[in-house]
């Protein structure tokens, strides 16, 4: 049977529980958290890889490629040990949050927003006027740690004065970044970032905004940049970098960035679409592929069990001697995942004999139940008949003639 043949009412429909719409809403709601830590830039590589191998697991498993299946089922262990070991520090802070109740809450401190936009805003001028090279990285969602390289931890709170301090050519940290973290505090300082390998984007500008645009194409932080040479401000973000000419405008890009980064406020009305509806409508249609590619109904197979013979309903006093056959072989047809569920032990096949009559009697054993789960049928039952001499009450209990 194909699987369009399947896909019918009385097919792959009728095959599918109710329960499997609770198993793919489960799998749904694990994999909108894991579709929003990839929607990251800095995973998105692994999406893209993911995404490729569904997409060959599934055709080799439409195809029966027996090889390319057994390797994906031992190519799987290795690409998930990989992923552990480089998203280590993403996954250690993840379980450290989630032991402290905080996975779903994005820590800022209030007020950091303001604050943060004005002395950013006016140190970076000030800087250019200055012509003094800066580079100042302001951080999103994702954890940067494993860009960096180098540098001096401080954990204060960032000043005009103290950031010009920095960016003191005199200073032995005014070649590297200044880290802005989650709460507006200056983080660390004489940071070495990675360096974009996008020279066209450049157009000839020089390492510190090779460095803004390699951290910007690897996350979702937003650098600020202050060239040396012509005092010019540019912002990167989101694997682009672009010349900021005011103050206002700079203003106006960073408040939208920490806006984005801040929970809503208790008691704001909330948008009638729900955050993310994106990535819940891809981790929904992800789910049921997978159901469909793993757990869904496939092609009918037949299995063959031996079941015992019961008789039900048989009228009070009645007796049934010389029961022949005592057991059926019954042959079930149905996907082969429902078979999982069949207890051989617990099968039955039932007869309801409320009127039999005394003496010998034959009853075709298609009259008969099995109590097969859904959606088993029953296809075939040997023998296809049942003999057995019925006695009611006080009857003669002696053999009949032939």
């Amino acid at each position: 049977m194909s699987l369009m043949e399947l896909w019918n009412a009385d097919g792959f429909w009728a095959a599918t529980r109710p329960v499997d719409l609770l198993d793919i809403a489960l799998v749904a709601i694990a994999l909108t958290a894991v579709l929003s830590w990839l929607k990251r830039r800095s995973t998105r590589p692994l999406l893209l890889a993911a995404s490729i191998g569904l997409a060959v697991y599934a055709l080799a498993r439409w195809l029966n490629l027996y090889l390319t299946l057994q390797f994906f089922r031992v190519g799987l262990l290795v690409l998930l040990a990989a992923t552990l070991l480089a998203y280590q520090e993403d996954l250690r802070r993840g379980f450290e949050r989630l032991s402290t109740g905080q996975l779903f809450r994005r820590r800022r401190s209030p007020g950091a927003t303001e604050q943060s936009v004005t002395t950013l805003t006016d140190v970076t001028f000030d800087l250019a006027e200055r012509r003094f090279g800066a580079l100042i990285v302001v951080r999103g969602v994702e954890h940067l740690d494993r860009h960096f390289l180098g540098g001096w931890t401080v954990d204060g709170k960032p000043s005009v004065p103290l950031l010009l301090s920095i960016f003191d050519p005199h200073t032995p940290a005014h070649d590297g970044a200044v880290i802005i973290d989650e709460n507006g505090r200056l983080d660390r300082i004489g940071v070495h970032l990675p360096l974009t390998s996008n020279l066209a984007a450049l157009d000839g500008r020089g390492t510190r905004h090779a460095a803004a645009l390699g951290l910007a194409e690897a996350s979702d932080a937003l650098i600020i940049v202050v060239s040396e040479e012509r005092g010019v401000v540019s912002l990167a973000h989101d694997g682009e970098i672009e010349p900021i000419e005011t103050h206002e405008e700079l203003s106006a890009r960073l408040n939208g960035f920490l806006e984005q980064r801040q929970p809503a406020k208790a008691g704001s009305r909330r948008k009638f679409w729900p955050r993310d509806l994106e990535v819940k409508a891809a981790a929904v249609a992800l789910a049921t592929a997978l159901w469909i590619l793993l757990a869904a109904p496939s092609e009918p197979v037949q299995r063959i069990y031996a079941v015992p013979i019961e008789f039900k309903n048989v009228p009070p006093g009645w007796t049934l001697e010389e029961p022949f056959p005592a057991e059926a072989e019954v042959t079930l047809v149905g996907p082969e995942p429902r078979f999982r569920d069949v207890v051989s032990d617990e099968l039955r096949l039932t007869i309801e004999l409320t009127k039999p009559e005394a003496g010998p009697n034959q009853i075709p054993t298609e009259s008969g139940t099995v109590n097969a789960p859904q959606p088993l049928r029953v296809v075939w039952i040997n023998p296809e008949t049942i003999f057995f001499v019925a006695r009611p009450p006080g009857g003669d209990r002696r053999e009949p003639s032939q």
